[in-house]
């Protein structure tokens, strides 16, 4: 027996069977020691740059979670829309002007049953400290000699809504306009002007509170809702429908609370009224 192994094909047969065992014993050793995949699942969202401090907040509480890491394209929201609608790439888009959320979803770039609103930014006339020229309401906003700020309207939506607030409450956009001597070309630059004495008063949002702010009634208010929706072109809708759910639950609500953000719809003039174009 032991002389017919060490026959030409006694040998072949012999080193057939040591390189089967050999390759199942390395199988075997590959499976044991196989290490889980490290590749991180990742979601782009674009985001409008006025609501980018609390975004940042946001995905950063979502990440320390476990979620998925988060590429995040910042810019102003008409700019999105156009980047959105062009390459036709990314999960989320997130905005302070639902008008352009609805925009995206009209162009069939969004699923519209997605969208959500996570907050609202809320107008206040802000005036400088110790509101020396004593405004207490918009009607105040049109008196002679009052130094106002107004926006670019086709950038800034605290402009538009503005306009459209002296419009519904029967003041004159003529008279305010009259008063206007600085004009910003972004929200973010109004309040800054008002700390620095460039102007007496400028309506801005809440959330940018530099100087001393003025509620306006919410039956004289128009809210602007901050939305977000899950994109057509999304390669994961499941796990960008989690990061929905994690900005509207309690923790996301929480950290925008914290940043002075209504979590709570806090009224407004009546859209029959209000949503003029």
């Amino acid at each position: 027996m032991t002389k017919g192994m060490n026959t030409p094909r006694g040998c072949l047969f012999r080193y057939g069977v040591l390189g089967v065992i050999a390759a199942t014993l390395l199988c075997g050793c590959g499976r044991e020691h196989e290490q889980p995949s490290t590749k991180q699942e990742t979601l782009m969202l674009y985001c409008g740059a006025g609501f980018a401090d609390v975004a940042k907040l946001l995905i950063a509480k979502w990440e320390s979670e476990g979620g998925a890491r988060l590429q995040v394209n910042y810019a102003e929201g008409g700019r999105l829309v156009a980047q959105i609608l062009t390459v036709r790439r990314g999960d989320l888009f997130l905005a302070g002007n639902e008008k352009l959320v609805d925009t995206v979803i009209e162009k069939g770039a969004a699923i519209g049953e997605t969208k959500k609103t996570i907050s609202w930014f809320v107008p206040v006339i802000m005036v400088g400290k110790g509101n020396p020229k004593g405004i207490h309401e918009m009607r105040g906003l049109l008196r002679p000699g009052i130094r106002l700020g107004l926006g670019d309207e086709r950038a800034c939506p605290v402009t538009r809504n503005t306009l459209r607030m002296l419009s519904a409450n029967g003041l004159s956009v003529e008279a305010f306009n009259s008063n206007v001597v600085y004009r910003s070309a972004t929200d973010e630059m109004l309040p800054l002007a008002v700390h620095q004495g460039t102007i007496d008063a400028a309506i801005v949002w809440d959330t940018q509170g530099i100087g001393e702010a003025i509620a306006i009634p919410p039956e004289q208010n128009i809210p602007s809702p901050i939305v977000i929706v899950i994109l057509k072109s999304s390669q994961n809708v499941e796990l960008a429908r989690k990061f929905v759910e994690f900005v509207t639950s309690g923790r996301g609500k929480a950290i925008l609370a914290s940043q002075h953000y209504a979590i709570e719809n806090p009224g407004s003039i009546p859209k029959t009224i209000g949503e003029q174009p």
